[in-house]
């Protein structure tokens, strides 16, 4: 799966490790999800996390800073649902 990435996603998810810093998974996380929609298993298989711990840590939150959007806002439990990016602005910072 991971050999159709684009290079620069490719070196940001080889960068990360078991211990990676927050803001690097998110930054990889924003990546993948701006390359393309991504359910929760794909994106935690990108990432090489556990999918409960992706969607508890880094998906609820970018979510709530409108940096994700799932594809299927009315159904959130849809087993078609995907996310993707839907702008860029940094994670943590304040809504403006």
């Amino acid at each position: 799966m991971k050999d159709l990435l684009p290079i620069e996603i490719q070196k940001q998810l080889d960068k990360l490790g078991g211990k990676s810093r927050k803001d690097d998974l998110v930054g990889a996380a924003v990546a993948l999800l701006k390359w393309r929609g991504l359910s929760l298993p794909e994106l935690a298989n990108y990432l090489g996390r556990n999918a409960e711990y992706v969607r508890n840590t880094y998906l609820t939150e970018l979510i709530r800073a409108e940096i994700v959007e799932p594809t299927i806002p009315d159904n959130p439990t849809d087993p078609n649902q995907k996310y993707r990016a839907v702008r860029m602005k940094s994670y943590g910072e304040d809504n403006e």
